[in-house]
């Protein structure tokens, strides 16, 4: 096995036609690809890289999902559903802004509105699941604090409904971020095989 190989970026690399490849921009299409076996390796496929990019949109896009449910649902109290929906809908435009221009910028040729259409689409898909699975998790764990007490449907849909005020951040949080990990793949599969098709 070969020992990996490390280089030092500086802030500007061209190619041989000096156009700048380095820092990465959506405007110049380069394409940042990680030598991790000395020959390229495993960010070299174009799958992987874009997997990883997505994730990296996805963070930046989870983030803005995290904090305006914790916002709108803990200080100013918002019911949870409505906190997800408002959170929701914001992070999906962040989403397609840097997953059309970075992550699937080949499918920029493509009309953004169809585009557009396609991955609200996908998303509300992923919406639907990732809401599912956020009650879900915090209606069992409602359930195992009511020592079986209360059921599993009528603690989801007073979760739904917004009849109980709020959940523990922790438990909120949990949830959240265990339907997130479910859900990115569902989102990175149908947007790379259907809304950014090349």
């Amino acid at each position: 096995m070969r020992p990996l190989e490390y280089i030092e970026v500086t802030t500007k690399v061209t190619d041989d036609t000096n156009e700048t490849i380095w820092p990465p921009s959506p405007d110049n299409g380069s394409d940042v690809e990680i030598a991790i076996d000395g020959k390229g390796g495993l960010l070299k496929r174009r799958g992987l890289r874009q997997f990883v990019k997505f994730c990296i949109v996805g963070t930046s896009s989870a983030i803005i999902n995290f904090g305006l449910v914790n916002l709108l649902h803990y200080r100013f109290e918002l019911p949870l559903i409505t906190s997800l929906t408002i959170a929701f809908l914001l992070s999906v435009g962040n989403g397609f802004f840097w997953n059309r221009r970075w992550t699937f910028k080949h499918a920029r040729g493509a009309s953004a509105s169809a585009q557009y259409t396609k991955f609200l689409a996908v998303n509300i898909v992923g919406y639907i699941l990732n809401t599912s699975i956020t009650v879900g998790i915090i209606a069992a764990w409602a359930v195992t604090q009511s020592h079986g007490s209360v059921d599993f449907g009528h603690i989801f849909m007073d979760v739904i409904t917004g009849k109980k005020a709020s959940y523990p951040k922790l438990v909120t949080n949990g949830a959240l971020l265990g339907a997130t990990g479910v859900v990115v793949f569902w989102n990175f599969f149908a947007n790379r095989h259907w809304t950014f098709k090349h």
